[in-house]
């Protein structure tokens, strides 16, 4: 059954009607500009992480403040997972209003908030869900692809694949956001293989743990920077130096500091 509309009486009531529908549109932009603050001045790139994070936090600072046009903030915490962030990361949406974020997460399956689960299931829909509050909102989201692991004493080569960096890249390309390879700056260059040395850079001496022109960057246990120290934090260095963690902090900070202009 067809259901006919009365017509218009005149064109004085077509504006009248046409004036509330624009009112009730304009109100309804209006409520939704209040819902969804713009971007804080100067930018603000917000960077979520574990033990990774808490080593090369300072570094990551450093780098993206460098050219004096954005600030950091650094989330971070020993052995936490995406999940332990998710509540800390809606309230920083709201109250910092990045630019961009960042979020580097190891695999912790024994977190209280992965409760149990199939860890790599968690951490995907943990990592939607940052997508959904971030990316949806105009918000820059970087994923972090760590640097290859080899613990001490598993039988692996330095070109075996890793799961993490390939999950990480794998969540970037599906959802269409972006991916900071920092990990890459951990590697024999030109090759991406595991190494536990590189080549001293140029603000590398011997107090900063350079010697015969290599310089320590991975810790014993294979993950970690602290070249001094089997733990993350608190870690002596060289001199308080970590070469490792500036190679990663530097390069996650330099990764947005190129693409979104903060040079």
């Amino acid at each position: 059954m067809r259901v006919r509309v009365p017509a218009l009486r005149s064109h004085t009531g077509r504006r009248r009607v046409l004036v509330a529908v624009a009112g009730v549109v304009l109100a309804a932009a209006g409520l939704a500009a209040c819902n969804i603050p713009p971007p804080s001045q100067p930018p603000k790139v917000i960077l979520y992480g574990d033990s990774l994070s808490v080593e090369s936090g300072q570094y990551f600072k450093e780098r993206l403040e460098a050219g004096g046009k954005a600030q950091a903030v650094v989330r971070s915490g020993l052995g936490t997972a995406i999940c332990d962030w998710l509540d800390e990361m809606e309230a920083d949406l709201q109250n910092i209003r990045p630019t961009a974020v960042l979020v580097e997460f190891t695999l912790h399956p024994n977190q209280p908030c992965v409760g149990g689960q199939d860890a790599w299931a968690k951490y995907r829909a943990d990592a939607e869900r940052v997508i959904e509050i971030f990316n949806s909102q105009g918000v820059h989201t970087y994923f972090v692809a760590p640097p290859k692991w080899i613990p001490a004493g598993v039988n692996g080569t330095p070109e075996s694949p890793d799961d993490l960096r390939t999950f990480y890249f794998t969540i970037a390309a599906e959802n269409h956001v972006r991916l900071a390879d920092a990990g890459h700056a951990l590697f024999n260059f030109g090759t991406g293989e595991f190494t536990r040395t590189l080549p001293c850079a140029p603000h590398e001496g011997a107090g900063q743990g350079c010697q015969n022109g290599q310089v320590k960057v991975r810790n014993d246990d294979g993950l970690h920077f602290c070249p001094t120290g089997s733990t993350p934090s608190p870690c002596t260095g060289y001199n308080g130096y970590s070469p490792g963690a500036w190679r990663f902090g530097n390069s996650m900070g330099g990764i947005v500091s190129t693409q979104l202009g903060f040079e």
